[in-house]
């Protein structure tokens, strides 16, 4: 069984610790490829979140996939109770995937029902020819 352990970090810097267990036990959780997300995307529904958590310089500068929630990692543990409806399907991204799966394991212990994440984040996205919004 994985221990997780969830620490704030300095404004603007979200600390997560996660020991992840690879025999996944949860059939919550998934990891999703960049063109697994596109497909998704193209036949999401208004119960589909794409969850950005990304610090706000990595927002602003880095570019986005189009439609996505920004709620920074570091204000999630505040945010996602009023934000994130519990039934939704949230898929959890972030600029390398490490980020974005410690937050969807801590989402599903959370008891949020339908999580998962990108797998290696928008690098991924950005190389498998994918666009980023708003890049600068």
């Amino acid at each position: 069984m994985s221990e997780y352990r969830w620490q704030r970090g300095q404004p603007g810097i979200g600390r997560a610790y996660v020991n992840i267990d690879h025999q996944s036990g949860s059939p919550n959780l998934g990891r999703l490829t960049p063109v697994q997300l596109k497909s998704r995307l193209e036949r999401a529904g208004k119960d589909f979140i794409l969850l950005d958590i990304r610090t706000a310089q990595e927002w602003q500068y880095d570019g986005r996939i189009r439609g996505a929630r920004w709620i920074p990692m570091d204000e999630l543990l505040v945010k996602a109770e009023a934000e994130l409806p519990r039934d939704a399907e949230i898929v959890v991204c972030c600029a390398h995937g490490v980020r974005s799966a410690a937050v969807a394991r801590y989402l599903a212990r959370a008891g949020y029902t339908h999580v998962s994440d990108l797998a290696g984040g928008l690098l991924a996205w950005e190389a498998a020819g994918f666009p980023l919004s708003a890049k600068y």
